[in-house]
């Protein structure tokens, strides 16, 4: 196995440096965080609405194997969507 007790040779400010590094990643990958929590349901509500328009267009055509298949999409993006609301 691999030992993590190791100690730190770095000077001082060699380790100052490396902790605003880690903080400022911290809050970057936050930033991303909330970012993919925001666009998360718009994503979902577009390919869920275009699923169901997508299906009706199909139905029309004759083509049920494809409106199910979009139906399907529709039904994981909104799927999605409620776990996203219901976590929070």
């Amino acid at each position: 196995g691999v030992s993590h007790n190791r100690i730190d040779m770095r000077s001082p400010a060699q380790r100052q440096k490396r902790e605003m590094n880690l903080t400022a990643t911290g809050k970057n990958s936050d930033f991303i965080t909330s970012m993919t929590r925001r666009m998360s349901p718009s994503g979902s509500t577009i390919v869920g609405i275009a699923g169901i328009v997508l299906a009706v267009n199909a139905a029309l055509e004759g083509e049920f194997v494809g409106a199910g298949v979009c139906l399907i999409a529709s039904a994981l993006a909104f799927g999605v969507m409620g776990y996203t609301f219901s976590r929070r």
